[in-house]
Order: structure tokens, then sequence, then C-alpha cells
């Protein structure tokens, strides 16, 4: 089992009728909870994280999967060319039942 974590970079195009772009060239850090920095792949396209049509399907352009599963606290950011491009967040994974964590990260007009 891995811990895994996807992030959905996109802009803005038109809110109300659901109309994005999906942003390149961005990663998620993640540091997990002994403090080890983990990037992911670059965004870019898009892909279901379960499945279509299976259960708690997100859509998603990057993502980082560390192995073994870790429970605990855990601190993501987005960067672009090494530049912090977003506030840092924390979120804590259960040692059980395990979790993975998904991100929508929106860019407005």
């Amino acid at each position: 089992m891995e811990t895994r974590v996807t992030a959905y970079v996109v802009k803005e195009i038109d809110f109300s009728v659901g109309s994005y772009e999906t942003l390149e060239g961005y990663q998620v850090v993640l540091v997990d909870p002994s403090g080890q920095e983990h990037l992911s792949n670059m965004s870019g396209g898009r892909n279901h994280s379960t499945g279509e049509g299976l259960g708690d399907d997100h859509w998603f352009n990057t993502e980082v999967k560390i192995s073994p599963y870790t429970s605990g606290t855990y601190r993501v950011r987005l960067v672009k060319d090494g530049v912090q491009q977003s506030a840092e967040t924390e979120f804590i994974m259960a040692a059980s039942p395990y979790q993975y964590v998904h991100l929508d990260i929106f860019w407005y007009r």
C-alpha cells in the first residue's frame, strides 16, 4: 500500500458552466510526517483518479506516491519552476482505513 496524493491544477474560464483550462508545468511538494519532501510529476493532461464511474472519482493532472502508506500529518504546497505558488496546507492520513487525498487547485480570473 502507498500514500497517494492527486491534484487537479486548473484556471477558471467560466465557473458558471464548469469551464476550466488545465494548467501544465506545476508540481505538488508533499512533506511527509518525518519531514522528507516528495515532488509530484509535472501537471499536464488529465486522468481519472479511480476510474470513470467508480465511486469517489476525480479528474487529476499530477500526483505523488510514496511507499509504504504512512499515517500522520502531511504538508503540501504547489510550485512551478521551484517557486512556491500556493499557501502550504496540512492534512492527516489516518492509520485505518487507508486513505488518499485529492486536491482541486483553481486559479480565478
